[in-house]
């Protein structure tokens, strides 16, 4: 669960900047949205949950889990709100969710307004089928933070395994010692046993000063780690390792895992192929600034793999090919997106830059800049300005960029994944120099959610 700084004073849904609404990423029907949690597979349909606010546009401590179900990770449909504050929680904050043997379980970060950074684990189990209402465990929360550690942050339980055998990692920080991760057993989901830290900064420059978000996970057979690093109170980034596992996890090298600023809260899941799928929260970089109605924006579903560098890398996954449409007009390395109110700005486009080449996105205000630098990417938007490593860039470098209304999405060929966030703003035209650039439209699937 990210804890948001507290923000100037005027909740409640705002009235002042209004922003059209992305047509092929999830927003919230209404409110704030943020960190993406419990994705499962039930009787063949995805569900995936949110972080959710559904009265104001400024985060709140009284969060809920919003809830998605669809066909596929791309075409999802808002159900009513699965976890809501009360029965002695103040806020319902970010978890994860399994299967045992009578069905889904959600887990999930339990907070008190005088405790919000230490949480409690607490779980819930569905009342019917079709997982529209969910009942917290009467005996309240199962887990409270462990006595034996200095902490001062303990939130985000993410837990995996088979009934009987249960694991659990929860997001934490150790006073000046920095971000780590907790491992917890478990028989039952119920009684945990703490079995020490997995993992931790080290105060190592960079990692932060707390994790949150853990997903440890088993990447192509070999165990990894993602966490989102926070930083006195900033939402920095999300980063992750592959490395082993003795009997706390030893890391290869971190890495960062979305360039562009905005990428944070990454979950993980399977996917109903069984694949390691994720979802991440897009921030808005200037998110004090007043909104009308509505604000937060989910990424198009990712695919996680191991890198034959020893990295992790990141694709679109499959069910984003499935949104394409018919091809654009693409002349003189340009193509115009053009089109009526709904499918106006939205493009999928594939591109390839020679050393030096560069993709230009134009919009209302200033554009955004792709730039092939020979060490790798240089991507400018909205005032800044990053740089993304990409091996062999002296040679040609391939990229897929979803352009939505508000949101750009960029891979690399070779995994790496770039999510910017460029509210209020309509791309007009692509063009490329010095490279390729072929285009094709979008299916507008998220054009209208529910309210």
């Amino acid at each position: 669960m990210v804890a948001v700084p507290a923000r100037p004073a005027g909740g409640g849904v705002s009235a002042v900047a209004s922003e059209a609404r992305p047509r092929v990423h999830v927003t919230p029907p209404s409110g704030w949205l943020n960190d993406p949690v419990g994705g499962l597979v039930h009787r063949g349909r995805q569900h995936l949950f949110f972080q959710y606010v559904p009265s104001s546009t400024e985060w709140q401590v009284s969060c809920h889990w919003g809830h998605l179900v669809g066909d596929d990770l791309v075409r999802w449909e808002h159900l009513p709100v699965g976890l809501a504050p009360g029965d002695g929680d103040d806020g319902v904050w970010s978890g994860s969710a399994v299967v045992d043997s009578s069905g889904p379980v959600l887990l999930y970060t339990s907070v008190l307004d005088r405790h919000l950074d230490l949480g409690r684990v607490a779980l819930a189990r569905p009342l019917d089928g079709d997982l529209l209402t969910w009942r917290k465990h009467a005996g309240g929360p199962v887990l409270e933070p462990p006595r034996e550690l200095d902490l001062t942050h303990f939130r985000d339980p993410f837990v995996w395994g088979t009934p009987g055998d249960w694991r659990m990692a929860v997001g934490a920080a150790l006073r000046g010692r920095g971000g780590a991760v907790l491992r917890y057993a478990s028989l039952d989901l119920q009684q945990w046993r703490f079995e020490g830290i997995l993992a931790e900064s080290g105060g190592e420059a960079g990692l932060g000063e707390m994790w949150e978000c853990p997903q440890y996970v088993d990447l192509d057979g070999e165990p990894a780690l993602v966490v989102s690093v926070w930083e006195a109170g900033r939402l920095d980034r999300v980063v992750g390792a592959r490395g082993t596992d003795r009997g706390h996890f030893v890391p290869g090298r971190w890495e960062t895992l979305g360039y562009g600023g905005s990428a944070y809260a990454l979950t993980t899941y399977r996917d109903r192929a069984g694949r390691l799928a994720g979802t991440a929260w897009l921030r808005h970089e200037t998110a004090a600034t007043p909104r009308v109605g509505w604000t937060g924006v989910l990424s198009l579903p990712l695919l996680l793999r191991a890198g034959a560098d020893g990295g992790i890398r990141v694709a679109p996954h499959p069910d984003v090919d499935t949104l394409r449409r018919a091809p654009l007009d693409c002349r003189d390395g340009r193509v115009d997106l053009t089109g009526d109110e709904v499918t106006e700005g939205l493009a999928d486009l594939e591109v390839a830059l020679a050393g030096g080449g560069q993709l230009r996105l134009d919009t209302d205000d200033a554009p955004v800049v792709v730039t092939s630098t020979g060490a790798g990417l240089t991507i400018e938007s909205a005032g800044r300005t990053t740089a993304v490593p990409v091996p062999d860039a002296s040679r040609e470098v391939a990229l897929r960029v979803v352009v939505d209304r508000g949101v750009v999405e960029a891979w690399t060929g070779d995994g790496r994944w770039v999510a910017l966030r460029v509210p209020h703003l309509r791309v007009h035209r692509a063009s490329v120099r010095g490279g390729r650039l072929d285009a094709w439209q979008l299916d507008p699937v998220q054009a209208a959610p529910a309210g």
